[in-house]
């Protein structure tokens, strides 16, 4: 539970809103990092032929997976 405080009318946008909640602002992050990685399978051309390839799509998949056991051990 937060607890929102309203002085004038740019608090109620959303960066009013997002700036006064530490979930909100955790939520923006992690949406931006999503944001980033769709635009990176747009238009990055090497990773994009990677992901066609059925083994270089399950190379990177095995090596994405290994850094997310290792950033979650290393917390």
């Amino acid at each position: 539970m937060e607890n929102l405080r309203f002085k004038n009318l740019g608090d109620f946008g959303t960066k009013g809103i997002t700036g006064q909640s530490s979930f909100l602002t955790g939520m923006e992050t992690e949406k931006d990092q999503y944001q980033k990685i769709v635009k990176q399978l747009r238009t990055n051309k090497i990773l994009k032929a990677a992901l066609e390839d059925p083994e270089a799509k399950k190379a990177l998949y095995d090596t994405l997976q290994s850094l997310i056991k290792e950033l979650e051990e290393n917390k």
